[in-house]
């Protein structure tokens, strides 16, 4: 079973370019509005691309269930989970990132980024 729960922030990213579209190019908080745009963006992006991923390799297995964007809630603190995968023999807890470079792991086990 797949479970998508819609983000809530959704609405954030249009007020943040409704902001943009109002502020002048030498404003000097605009850089700083256009960087956390863009990773909101970009987060927003890896996190679709690997929900698809788990949709196409999960949809018809009936032991799996898959939550994306599962948001937990407790004693004013919030938390958010971008993928819970429950399998029988426990849970996965899935962050997704979206880098702009390549990742590459060595035969030694050793993880890079290249351009």
């Amino acid at each position: 079973m797949i479970i998508d729960v819609p983000r809530i922030e959704h609405g954030l990213v249009e007020k943040m370019q409704e902001l943009l579209d109002t502020l002048p190019v030498s404003h000097p908080k605009r850089k700083f509005i256009e960087a956390d745009l863009h990773k909101m963006l970009s987060g927003n992006s890896g996190e679709k691309d690997v929900a698809y991923h788990l949709r196409f390799w999960y949809k018809d297995d009936q032991d799996v269930v898959v939550v994306n964007n599962l948001r937990l809630e407790y004693n004013d603190r919030i938390a958010q989970i971008d993928h819970l995968v429950a399998v029988p023999s426990g849970f996965l807890v899935m962050e997704s990132k979206s880098l702009p470079q390549k990742i590459v792991i060595s035969e030694e086990g050793n993880w890079y980024r290249v351009k």
